[in-house]
């Protein structure tokens, strides 16, 4: 790991020394360009050789929380699942991800080609989206959302004007009994929000749901009824398809 971080900083220094050289002479535009290329063709020809860890992570090494405990932090299992990260404007594909839902952390298992394999926890500020298997999330943060106040990681059921997601959370019940010595994880509870105005709002009820969406409150009620819609009870399916639905209203 070490090793392959000196590699590409020593890389990244030269490449950055050269391309301030060539920018001063205009003449030498191609060479430059011949450069960046280069550079381009080593990146991944090291994401080849050494995997694509350096890019991907800020370097931390994750931790599984409690672990004596009864559970686990994860969104559905401690197993690997498939899935892509868009970060830093680059997609990676084809790897090895988990979600600890407890902790809100999306974290890469990278497996070097000599074998070696280490947990790596991917920064949260670079991850714009990623998905696993067939969830898809998204990165809401304080700068584009009002009523947050960090950065937080949401499936994403819809998305438009008039957005919708889940929300997956765990909690941690520290409990002193000879069952559960170590504690327990407690089943996961998944929250709808509907997101408005650059607002998240809880969808719990078909109450909530309707005065969110009062200006076409008569239709959305005749959706409901139609597609006997119980919003407490709804498939994700269903509410995504009523949102896309009242969407295709507000933007006629």
């Amino acid at each position: 790991m070490l090793s392959r971080t000196i590699f590409l900083v020593n890389f990244i220094l030269v490449s950055a020394a050269l391309s301030g050289l060539y920018s001063q002479y205009p003449e030498q535009n191609n060479q430059s360009k011949i450069l960046n290329q280069q550079a381009e063709e080593l990146i991944s020809f090291s994401d080849y050789v050494f995997g694509k860890d350096v890019r991907l992570v800020n370097g931390r090494i994750y931790s599984q929380p409690q672990t004596k405990a009864y559970g686990h932090p994860f969104i559905k299992g401690s197993e690997w699942m498939q899935g892509s990260v868009d970060i830093n404007g680059k997609n990676f594909s084809s790897l090895k991800l988990n979600y600890d839902i407890y902790q809100d952390y999306l974290i890469y298992l990278d497996e070097s080609p000599d074998g070696n394999k280490v947990v790596l926890l991917l920064d949260k500020n670079k991850v714009t989206k990623f998905t696993l298997e067939d969830h898809s999330f998204i990165t809401l943060r304080p700068s584009g959302i009002n009523n947050i106040t960090e950065s937080q990681y949401f499936e994403i059921l819809y998305e438009g004007e008039v957005s919708l997601f889940n929300r997956w959370i765990k909690k941690f019940e520290t409990i002193n009994t000879q069952e559960f010595p170590g504690g327990k994880f407690l089943e996961t509870k998944i929250t709808r929000y509907l997101m408005k105005d650059n607002e998240l709002h809880k969808v719990s009820n078909r109450f909530v749901l309707l005065k969110l969406c009062e200006d076409r409150k008569g239709e959305i009620k005749k959706y409901l009824r139609r597609h006997r819609i119980y919003v407490r009870k709804a498939q994700d399916e269903q509410l995504a398809g009523l949102i896309e639905y009242y969407n295709s209203l507000i933007t006629d």
